[in-house]
């Protein structure tokens, strides 16, 4: 039986952080053994794929489920803009920035169903606020971020 946790010490994840703010993309760390075992792969390889099979079938079908998704662009050019963006509420244990992936775009942020506010920010633009309420399907929502008009 495998059981799954998240925040074990400050340094956890950080592929996982990496691939999430680099790609947009959800991935899960697996960690076997323990200090004094770690089992062989080759002898274990079946009962490890059988016992992780849960996990990621669960990551497969919620990616489609319960989050938001789209693309950050600019309002007149439609170009995408390179932006942060947080979720209200949300912590992040370590300072750990949220950005939209640069060549299209896109963010992908993947929540529980319920009421939501993000703040999406981008250097040279006004803030964005989006609220919004998420059932458990997936929602898409362009973000067009509107230029700072320059004060004189």
């Amino acid at each position: 039986v495998y059981k799954s946790q998240n925040r074990l010490y400050s340094v956890d994840g950080l592929d996982r952080d990496w691939l999430y703010s680099e790609f947009g993309t959800v991935a899960m760390v697996t960690e076997i053994g323990s200090t004094g075992f770690i089992p062989d792969f080759k002898t274990n390889r079946d009962k490890i794929v059988k016992g992780l099979r849960k996990g990621w079938l669960y990551l497969l079908d919620r990616i489609f489920k319960a989050t938001v998704t789209g693309r950050i662009i600019d309002g007149e050019t439609k170009k995408p803009v390179e932006a942060t963006y947080n979720v209200k509420g949300f912590q992040y244990f370590e300072g750990e920035k949220r950005t939209n992936e640069m060549k299209s775009g896109r963010f992908f942020v993947m929540l529980n169903p319920g009421k939501y506010s993000i703040t999406f920010t981008a250097k040279g633009y006004e803030d964005y606020l989006f609220d919004f309420s998420l059932t458990d399907l997936q929602l898409n929502q362009d973000i067009q971020m509107k230029k700072k008009v320059p004060q004189f």
